[in-house]
């Protein structure tokens, strides 16, 4: 942080993004498309297949606890990318749409590394969200008729 924006944020700061944890989903007047459904699915089953591709790398050569610290790194990362929830203000990021740093803005800073754990948590809550879609799709399937 420049000097710069240390002595004018104080006076007028900008405004600014929001981390959250367990964020509600939106009650939207219009249900997703199925079509949106099931490419949020095959999207998160093939990234949750590279990820375990990745764990299972040098199969032969890996230790069990070796398996299992990747095994819990990939469930802690889908675990933290399904329950937080990066809102950067998309309005103060930066000179020329984000392209460029505001030398008299601290908060844009902040907003522009929402940004980027955005696009950090994407990927595992595909997976998390094909998870979740997943085990719903299967207990509608196969659901057991009331005797």
């Amino acid at each position: 942080m420049s000097f710069l924006e240390w002595f004018l944020e104080s006076d007028n700061p900008g405004p600014v993004g929001k981390l959250e944890v367990d964020v509600p989903e939106p009650d939207d007047e219009q249900p997703p498309k199925k079509w949106m459904i099931w490419l949020a699915i095959i999207l998160g089953i093939v990234l949750g297949e590279v990820s375990l591709m990745w764990v299972f790398n040098d199969w032969p050569f890996l230790n069990i606890s070796q398996i299992l610290f990747r095994l819990g790194g990939l469930s802690l990362y889908v675990l933290t990318s399904y329950r937080l929830s990066a809102r950067p203000d998309y309005s103060n990021l930066g000179l020329l749409g984000g392209v460029v740093d505001n030398p008299f803005r601290s908060s844009d800073n902040f907003n522009r590394w929402l940004v980027y754990l955005h696009v950090l948590l994407v990927p595992g809550k595909f997976m998390a969200y094909s998870l979740v879609m997943g085990w719903f799709l299967f207990q509608s399937i196969y659901k057991r008729p009331n005797r």
